[in-house]
């Protein structure tokens, strides 16, 4: 069984499965408006842009200068300056990727997929209700064979044997 949660709050934008139908693996269940999401994905996707353009011309900035340096025309301070922004670059560039990954992340994360085949036993939102995160709204059984979970005091557990039947009360 499955309790199935955005874990990222919004308005449910679309739920295309009812109680009882069967799902697959993978199956989208549903999912909440995205478009704030995506919009910050682009602008996470577009600073990595930035930054990748602004590293690239300090790295031209810094073999210019470190051949200007050895001809004596450049200040060797100077030449440090390029190369601690291009070292202070190359960290946001780091950065940026990080945030596009978590963007990417966040952006997935705005559908519930079927974590398994099985039914659909509850559904607790209606299309146009607000998700908040963690808050189950979709729960999901398997539609394979039962499962059961029994105690057995350890005196019985003494004489039981793998593939014994065993009758249930």
């Amino acid at each position: 069984r499955a309790q199935l949660a955005f874990t990222v709050g919004g308005r449910l934008d679309s739920r295309p499965v009812q109680v009882g139908d069967r799902v697959r693996a993978g199956q989208r269940l549903a999912r909440i408006e995205s478009a704030g999401f995506r919009n910050g994905l682009g602008a996470a996707v577009a600073s990595r842009r930035d930054v990748a353009a602004r590293l690239a011309q300090a790295k031209r900035d810094l073999r210019r200068m470190r051949t200007l340096t050895r001809q004596g025309v450049m200040p060797k301070a100077r030449l440090e300056q390029v190369e601690a922004q291009v070292t202070s670059l190359e960290a946001l560039t780091s950065a940026a990727r990080v945030r596009v990954a978590e963007s990417w992340r966040t952006v997935r994360e705005t559908e519930l997929r079927a974590p398994f085949d099985g039914v659909v036993t509850e559904v607790r939102l209606q299309p146009g209700e607000y998700a908040a995160p963690g808050r189950p709204v979709i729960f999901v059984s398997g539609a394979g064979a039962l499962e059961a979970r029994v105690e057995v005091p350890e005196s019985v557990m003494s004489r039981a044997q793998v593939g014994q039947a065993v009758r249930l009360d």
